[in-house]
């Protein structure tokens, strides 16, 4: 199922159960008639019951909706939490039906009988017990489920705060939501922000153990990505690199990976238990506007799939010729190149998905490294210096 359906569903599910429930509010006083005595309740729905058993049917086929929407929502990420929120909507699906169809199967018979106690016993049997108690518990157990799958907090460091024209980042948080390049990872914000406060309860919280060698996954073996792993190696965390052919000079306790971050499904599995994944891919100078997009795509899904932290390489391309003045974080975008006004877009795509998804997104400036990551830049002529050494 794909997610445009699931979100069809889920508008149609709404809107039926809104209909439904106003339409037996004025027909049938429902639920308040539900505390009146059984005779009371009877000579109700013998009076309209041609519209009353009508819109239990469409309560129940709004019921009914939310076992193939708990299959689409299932698919928004992977992890535990969504595994088990998946039976656990289509139970909920289940007993709601059951306990809603007694309207329309049992109670016309009661009524035309006048059987008082057969209606107590389907009344607190499906109504009360199944479709009540176990069927809104089942629902609710579903719905902090999807929250805990769905949580998230992403980071993307880059070389400044311009996104161009209006798209720009006050305070290290990305401010533009200008259309996303990636619309198959969208959330509902509030959704997410009410993930963040489920973490820490057991069995759902995929970041536990953050700072004492957690595993990152790092996709790309270059200059960005081999540094990258030397310097998690310093601290003690557990590095797993990612590339096409599976080799690249790694010491021994590394993993290397071969396959094609473009694939989805690959990278999802491969960066499967990580805390944090890494985006240093850079394809071949020649290969930018073919290949970029889907690379970013692929880490980007990773991470969501896994619940783990995004940090994301940023190049200085998109920011134009530099016309004899320096390149600031408050440059805008002036991008003369195809490659430059790809590299753009990129970003521009990224920082959109994630100020529309997730809690905590922002680039890393200059004077806000120490801030947000609790570490000192190494100046310029220091770096220069040892990567210099580092080839001779």
């Amino acid at each position: 199922m794909n997610r445009k359906l699931t979100a069809v569903l889920l508008i149609v599910a709404a809107v039926l159960t809104n209909l439904a429930f106003t339409a037996l509010g004025s027909v049938f006083n429902y639920p308040d008639i539900l505390k009146e005595p059984t005779d009371v309740i009877l000579t109700a729905f013998v009076a309209n019951e041609t519209k009353v058993v009508g819109w239990f049917v469409v309560l129940t086929l709004s019921a009914a909706l939310f076992a193939p929407i708990a299959i689409g929502v299932g698919r928004l990420a992977a992890g535990r939490a969504m595994r088990l929120a998946v039976p656990v909507g289509i139970g909920a699906a289940v007993v709601q039906v059951v306990g809603l169809s007694r309207w329309f199967v049992l109670v016309p018979g009661y009524a035309a009988d006048g059987d008082r106690d057969s209606f107590e016993t389907a009344h607190h049997v499906l109504g009360t017990l199944i479709g009540e108690t176990l069927g809104y518990a089942l629902t609710a157990a579903w719905t902090l489920l999807v929250l805990a799958a769905l949580g998230r907090r992403f980071v993307v460091p880059g070389p400044g705060r311009g996104l161009g024209g209006a798209d720009r980042h006050r305070g290290g948080v990305a401010a533009g939501c200008a259309g996303g390049r990636l619309p198959q990872l969208h959330r509902v914000r509030a959704v997410e922000r009410l993930a963040g406060r489920l973490r820490g309860a057991p069995g759902v919280d995929a970041q536990a153990g953050r700072g004492a060698g957690m595993s990152h996954v790092i996709f790309g073996t270059g200059a960005v990505g081999l540094a990258t792993m030397e310097a998690l190696r310093r601290r003690g965390e557990q590095v797993t690199m990612v590339n096409r052919s599976g080799a690249a000079p790694v010491p021994a306790g590394v993993k290397i990976v071969g396959g094609n971050a473009a694939d989805q499904a690959f990278t999802a599995r491969v960066a499967r238990g990580a805390a944090v994944v890494h985006q240093t891919l850079n394809p071949p100078y020649d290969r930018w506007v073919q290949e970029f997009p889907a690379l970013q795509a692929g880490v980007l899904a990773a991470a969501v799939a896994n619940d783990a932290r995004l940090v994301s390489m940023e190049n200085v391309y998109m920011y134009g010729r530099a016309n004899g003045l320096p390149l600031t974080e408050d440059r805008a975008y002036d991008a003369h190149t195809r490659k430059g006004r790809l590299r753009g877009e990129m970003s521009r795509a990224l920082l959109a998905e994630m100020k529309y998804l997730f809690e905590e997104p922002f680039v890393v400036k200059s004077d806000k490294i120490h801030e947000k990551l609790g570490v000192r830049a190494t100046p310029a002529e220091e770096a220069l210096t040892a990567t210099l050494a580092g080839h001779r």
